[in-house]
């Protein structure tokens, strides 16, 4: 199997390991002229920006000269677009997540202090930003809004909206770390069916003063007290990755029993975490071992082999991510996601998902992790998800849900989930090598 990635890939993961490597020395070795090489990758890879350009220049009263000026040519640097204006979209110029994230550590070295990843969302200009800042009046007009109307917080953001909405809001619940910028493709995807998609970030990155709560059930109650700002009546439609599926699920239950309507709920790749049971490194290693059986003794040795230094590799990535996280890592975005994670999940490990009556689409990987046991094949779920379950399967691991091509089957299989072109008498889709169906089940 071809598991190469292409040059530009490979030059963009160099960049994120060099800066993950941050306050250690930093080599790179490798059989070619590396010069000659970057030479050949210059124009495929995003530019960095110098530390010149982070530094602060002052106009002699303590406050930067032209903010909005610095901000687009932060913005042009980036996104090496020297036509960028200060009203351009960030991510219509090009601009993805890895990028805002590198673009937002930029601007609070250059600014000392950075907007959260939500105002990026929704108003990804320079001018905007700039104003989030709070430099000055910088912000486009906008027509004034009755001030008797309660806004919702700044933590839940429109994602996408269509030009007229014709059913029922998604709203999207952010993953372990509390970010989600990964969700901006599916919701502009989506949006197009007439339904306008929101996400509901972590407060964390919008006050210092938060806290996570004690349970994730209080969670899911003041995000759901959140989203009423925006739509008071119903019907909704919930949908989480990961940790932000039992968000959904818990706001979807709670939200019925106060008798709201709900119309469906949709979990991406979690399990239960009331019914798994870990399995430790040794007996996957055993497992790992008893499966490859039919194999020659020679093959079975190699891959356990590599099975082992595959755990090596991510006991000593999370070892160095817990290192950088307390003693290294000084940028304020990278702490409040190291914070938000350690959070979320001690409320994992604590919580007991309640029962859930709405319909509800289910889609796990097709490569189930290891680390635990799952014991049906709902991933745990079976007697908690009492509606009608939708079970399907993309592609890859939990990690490669929202790459392609996994990404256009998870469109493909949530319009067909919503729009009801799939239910408990559907006819099962050809599986294949990279996707394969399962059948709709009642838990």
């Amino acid at each position: 199997r071809n598991r190469s990635i292409s040059p530009g890939a490979g030059t963009d993961a160099l960049a994120r390991l060099w800066d993950a490597a941050d306050g250690f020395p930093r080599a790179v070795v490798a059989p070619f002229s590396m010069a000659s090489r970057c030479r050949e990758q210059r124009e495929a890879r995003q530019p960095r920006i110098s530390e010149k350009a982070c530094a602060p220049e002052s106009a002699g009263n303590g406050s930067l000269a032209d903010p909005l000026a610095e901000m687009v040519a932060l913005w042009r640097a980036e996104l090496k677009d020297p036509t960028l204006g200060p009203d351009d979209n960030y991510f219509d110029r090009g601009g993805d997540s890895v990028s805002a994230v590198r673009l937002l550590a930029v601007m609070r070295k250059r600014f000392g202090r950075t907007p959260p990843m939500s105002r990026l969302l929704s108003a990804p200009t320079p001018r905007n930003l700039v104003a989030a800042l709070g430099f000055g009046d910088q912000a486009a007009e906008t027509p004034a809004t009755a001030s008797s109307v309660e806004e919702p917080p700044p933590w839940v953001v429109p994602l996408a909206r269509p030009e007229t909405e014709t059913s029922a809001p998604i709203f999207c619940f952010h993953a372990i770390d509390g970010g989600v910028v990964f969700y901006r493709d599916l919701a502009e995807r989506l949006a197009v069916e007439g339904r306008a998609v929101y996400a509901v970030e972590s407060p964390l990155f919008h006050d210092s003063g938060e806290t996570i709560p004690e349970t994730l059930e209080a969670a899911a109650r003041r995000y759901l007290d959140a989203i009423r700002m925006v739509s008071p009546e119903g019907p909704r439609v919930f949908c989480g990755y990961s940790f932000g599926a039992l968000v959904a699920c818990e706001a979807g239950r709670i939200a019925r029993e106060e008798g709201e309507t709900v119309e469906s709920v949709i979990m991406l790749d979690m399990f239960n975490p009331a019914s798994v049971r870990i399995v430790g490194n040794v007996e996957r290693l055993r497992r790992h071992w008893e499966s490859s059986a039919p194999a020659p003794f020679a093959k079975r040795v190699g891959s356990l082999a590599w099975r082992v230094l595959r755990l090596a590799g991510w006991m000593f990535r999370h070892a160095a991510v817990h290192v950088g996280e307390r003693y290294l890592w000084r940028d304020e975005l990278r702490q409040k996601r190291a914070l938000a994670r350690r959070g979320y999940e001690n409320l994992i490990r604590h919580h007991v998902p309640g029962k859930q009556e709405s319909r509800t689409l289910l889609v796990v990987t097709e490569t189930a992790w290891d680390k635990f046991e799952y014991p049906d094949d709902l991933r745990g779920w079976r007697g908690r998800l009492r509606g009608e379950v939708v079970l399907r399967h993309v592609g890859g691991t939990h990690l490669d849900v929202f790459k392609q091509p996994h990404l256009d089957v998870l469109v493909k299989c949530t319009r067909e989930f919503l729009n009801r072109e799939i239910d408990s008498t559907s006819p099962l889709p050809p599986a294949n090598r990279s996707v394969k169906a399962e059948a709709v089940v009642r838990a």
